[in-house]
């Protein structure tokens, strides 16, 4: 029987707790949160068993502990947990950047696969964490030369018991990849919307006549912003790469707006790459 600890309630540790509640093998969840309400809820619920809100001896026998907290704050409970896991813990995290948490977990000596879950929603918080979070949904495992392949299998094993579809990718190649379909979408739908609030007059028209397009373009704006002040703190070097790149994409098109056949093309090379994107 496995026992798992979760440090980090919110959708995404609560979706992972809810997820792994109903697996036969699971036989205790540990969690972990700052927040009371929280922890009592989900103790209310069963979907934990017990909490806690510091890192001790409640963390001593566990087989996995997932680490669902902000960027910033990863290496830190890393840190703790190494004075009290057992040797064969693994130890994991769900961090949207892994090149800075890797390298600084990797020295602890843990068994650690550093990991990311390509998944969530535009709210945040345990309220709106569900069990099918992460079914038929891409998890990245990043390896690095510290990282053991008995380790990846053993979190693939279980990741794909909740529907999950976990693939392996290089450290170097993650943080780029990220930055290009995760980070700088959230970038450009904040500064859409805050592009509106900045031109819309004193009866607020634009909000009151915004439609379905820019609400579907925006909608993960509603995510949490602390979040992605770490992310952009942590994956600055890559997301300020791919920024100018984006720039040179507006720059081409408002050179070329009064050419028809090249604004014809810009639209008809996204549609092209657009209808034929992974949705599996």
């Amino acid at each position: 029987m496995i026992q798992i600890g979760i440090i980090g309630l919110g959708l995404m540790g609560g979706s992972l707790a809810k997820s792994f509640r109903k697996l036969e093998n699971v036989s205790k969840i540990i969690g972990f949160d700052l927040d009371d309400t929280t922890l009592e809820r989900a103790k209310k619920e069963k979907v934990i068993d017990s909490y806690t809100k510091k890192i001790d001896d409640n963390f001593k026998d566990l087989d996995f502990i997932f680490i669902c907290t902000p960027v910033n704050t990863i290496y830190e409970y890393a840190k703790e947990l190494k004075k009290i896991i057992k040797k064969d813990c693994l130890i994991t995290d769900i961090g949207s950047t892994k090149e800075k948490i890797v390298k600084e977990i990797d020295t602890l000596g843990l068994n650690y696969v550093g990991a990311h879950p390509m998944t969530g929603k535009e709210s945040f918080g345990y309220d709106v964490s569900c069990d099918d979070l992460y079914n038929n949904r891409t998890y990245i495992l990043v390896k690095t030369t510290k990282t053991k392949k008995k380790n990846i299998e053993k979190l693939k094993r279980l990741l794909l018991e909740i529907g999950a579809n976990p693939i392996e990718m290089d450290l170097e190649k993650h943080d780029f990849s990220v930055a290009v379909v995760s980070h700088i979408p959230h970038i450009i739908s904040a500064g859409l919307i805050n592009l509106v609030k900045k031109v819309d007059n004193e009866e607020e028209i634009m909000k009151k006549i915004a439609a379905g397009g820019l609400k579907d373009i925006t909608r993960i704006s509603s995510s949490n912003p602390y979040m992605w002040q770490n992310i952009c703190k942590q994956n600055k070097k890559q997301i300020l790469l791919v920024l100018k790149e984006y720039q040179k994409q507006l720059d081409k098109f408002i050179k070329n707006i009064d050419n028809e056949e090249e604004v014809f093309h810009y639209f008809e090379s996204a549609k092209k790459y657009r209808d034929n994107l992974d949705n599996k």
